[in-house]
């Protein structure tokens, strides 16, 4: 993707709401999935504020991804790349609209949005353990496709998505169980960040 100019995303900045994110998807936006997303923003925020994250954000709004930016970049150093991976895994296990026990989820949402990890893993992420783990990558990246247009569609309220004409069969039926189109509970609210205590005290913030 050949992006216009980039400039960086300062903290406090509101890059998400429905309406913005409705018409940029041509449908209205789940609300749980929006609750999800907003979620990201709030924590990405977090980051950007304690100097752990950059955001670069292109001046031609059609090369954002969904979130309004489009790279990602965590700063240099193994504390802020821990940080940076503990924060998503600690967010699905608050629960609310997260569903999981890793980053699993938050990257299943990141490849909707097309937002893919570039390069090498980093140092801290390469243990055997951690390998099912996508969030040790320093850098990400919005590259749509014509598959991952497709798949962002799903994000939309009513859009049926044909798996089998897709090409990919669900492993198993989620009808009746209080799931969304993304597998994910339905229901509750992220209610904050109370698990990011330790991560603004050990910042300093």
């Amino acid at each position: 993707l050949e992006l216009g100019s980039l400039e960086e995303v300062p903290a406090g900045t509101i890059m998400v709401s429905e309406s913005r994110m409705s018409e940029k998807l041509g449908g209205v936006i789940k609300p749980t999935v929006f609750r999800r997303l907003k979620a990201i923003h709030d924590l990405l925020m977090l980051h950007v504020a304690h100097n752990v994250v950059v955001l670069l954000r292109s001046t031609r709004v059609e090369e954002n991804c969904l979130l309004g930016f489009a790279r990602l970049r965590v700063k240099e150093g193994d504390v802020n790349m821990t940080r940076f991976n503990r924060s998503i895994a600690d967010m699905v296990l608050a629960g609310g609209v997260w569903s999981g026990n890793s980053t699993g989820p938050v990257y299943a949402l990141f490849n909707q949005l097309s937002l893919r990890p570039v390069g090498d893993r980093h140092p801290c992420g390469t243990g055997a353990e951690k390998k099912v783990d996508r969030f040790w990558y320093m850098h990400w990246e919005y590259r749509p496709s014509a598959d991952s247009v497709d798949s962002c569609k799903r994000l939309i309220r009513g859009y049926e998505w044909n798996a089998r004409k897709a090409g990919r069969v669900p492993k198993r039926a989620r009808k009746g169980d209080g799931s969304d189109a993304m597998g994910m509970p339905i229901g509750g609210a992220f209610g904050g960040f109370p698990h990011y205590a330790a991560f603004t005290e050990q910042s300093g913030g």
